[in-house]
């Protein structure tokens, strides 16, 4: 998706995703989000909005999840990438007798990224066995009264930063990251890899640009979650070159203490 804002700063963005990041993701139009203006309009964090409002129960015999998502993948609230066979491990443990399905309130999730890939939501019922799980069509909005809809829009118009909105607006999951975006000149200059992290979250889950995403990622070398991330993206490329690249990632993430790399390197080697 590309990003349209009054501010020169963030053309340098659309240029860049226009020329150098194809998809086929179903993506149409444009769409004017409305910005909060804190002389005239009660502000609140969108990201207490995503959580508040995701955390209104709407239907009991349906099992929940709401994470950032794109079309490829989902993450956990530190930006790290969620394994699906992790993920199903958790839900077949939370599942009771009333669930009569898996909700994922998370963009994209219901939409193939390709004609020979199938949904985030397709391959998670696989791993459940069978289990019903309903994914979203495109950029999941939730209201403020727990309610869900979806856009598609290939631009999105807003002035500032979507750090806030107006008390009750609906909330538009994905953006609550772009700011991220925005900032990573500056995450680059002072070294800041924690933001890296984020920039690299963002580009994925709102820019719709996972070439972009794995740059970010792998420019936050310090970071083991970013180098976490960087690995599973190089072994979903499936290839000897991307392969050897993703177990150096996790070699280092390991070093840095990251317990997750640890577990998938150790997986890794004993399947070959």
């Amino acid at each position: 998706m590309k990003i349209i804002d009054p501010k020169l700063y963030v053309l340098f963005f659309l240029c860049k995703i226009a020329f150098s990041c194809p998809t086929t993701i179903p993506t149409k139009g444009s769409l004017s989000v409305t910005a909060c203006d804190a002389n005239k309009d009660v502000c609140v964090s969108s990201s207490k909005a995503v959580h508040d409002y995701a955390d209104i129960e709407d239907d009991s015999s349906t099992f929940s999840i709401a994470v950032q998502s794109s079309p490829w993948r989902m993450y956990d609230p530190n930006g790290r990438i969620l394994l699906l066979d992790e993920l199903a491990k958790l839900i077949s443990n939370g599942l009771k007798p009333m669930h009569k399905s898996v909700v994922l309130m998370a963009s994209w999730t219901g939409v193939s990224p390709s004609a020979n890939d199938s949904s985030i939501a397709s391959k998670l019922s696989s791993r459940l066995s069978g289990f019903p799980v309903i994914g979203q069509d495109g950029f999941l909005w939730l209201t403020s009264d727990g309610k869900t809809k979806t856009t598609r829009q290939a631009f999105t118009i807003y002035t500032g930063n979507y750090t806030k909105i107006r008390k009750g607006d609906d909330v538009f999951v994905s953006m609550t990251t772009s700011w991220a975006m925005k900032m990573e000149n500056e995450f680059i200059k002072s070294h800041d890899h924690e933001g890296l992290l984020r920039a690299g979250l963002a580009w994925d889950v709102f820019g719709l640009c996972p070439e972009y995403a794995l740059d970010r990622f792998e420019a936050a070398s310090n970071n083991p979650v970013a180098r976490y991330n960087s690995a599973i993206m190089r072994l979903d490329m499936n290839n000897a070159s991307d392969s050897a690249k993703a177990i150096i990632h996790l070699r280092n993430a390991m070093l840095q203490g990251d317990t997750k790399a640890k577990e998938l390197l150790q997986l890794i080697t004993k399947a070959k």
